[in-house]
């Protein structure tokens, strides 16, 4: 073999090697940027995610897992979460309640509070599933300051006079893009 071509091999297996560096260097690289976009996005909420009992006190009959970038609050009842540009609201509680009507009349004077107007024409219910539970989730559209509003109520009968719900309540321009995190807050809740 002359050495021009014993050269010529050498050099293209030091070629050869190169680009499989750089190829490892992509892929690696790659993988990086697919994790923290993932965290950034919330998309990988469970890594940073707090859990709260619902009710807060020493008698917590559920548990939920809510993103840190969803801005969660405790409160006696449960947890109050904020979508991180504040315009979507989800309250998670156990409440004293001997039937779902007092949790229904409670949901409308707050939500009037919050001016939030359902629209009675578009309410929906349906049976769901809730913390393991089978519950009812009833939906509106409806408007809060004049916007485009969905609301989405899900609750379960009473277990030691208590009521578990969920509300939540925002943009409809935004229900699309919170839905994968509003889903895993849901699927969280035992």
């Amino acid at each position: 073999m002359s050495s021009c071509r014993l050269s010529r091999l050498l050099q293209t297996a030091v070629n050869i090697r190169k680009i499989q560096g750089i190829v490892f260097d992509l892929l690696l690289n790659l993988f990086i940027l697919t994790a923290v976009a993932d965290l950034v996005s919330g998309v990988s909420s469970r890594v940073l995610a707090a859990e709260f009992r619902i009710p807060s006190d020493d008698q917590a009959q559920y548990t939920v897992e809510i993103p840190d970038i969803w801005k969660p609050e405790a409160t006696e009842e449960g947890v109050d979460v904020t979508s991180p540009d504040g315009s979507t609201y989800i309250a998670i509680e156990a409440i004293d309640a001997s039937s779902p009507d007092t949790v229904l009349a409670e949901i409308r004077s707050y939500l009037a509070r919050e001016s939030v107007i359902l629209n009675e024409k578009t309410k929906a219910e349906s049976k769901s599933v809730l913390a393991g539970r089978e519950g009812t989730r009833i939906t509106w559209n409806a408007k809060e300051d004049g916007e485009p509003t969905f609301v989405s109520l899900w609750y379960v009968p009473p277990d030691n006079n208590k009521i578990l719900y969920v509300l939540y309540w925002g943009p409809t321009s935004s229900s699309a893009a919170n839905s994968q995190i509003i889903s895993s807050i849901l699927q969280s809740l035992k």
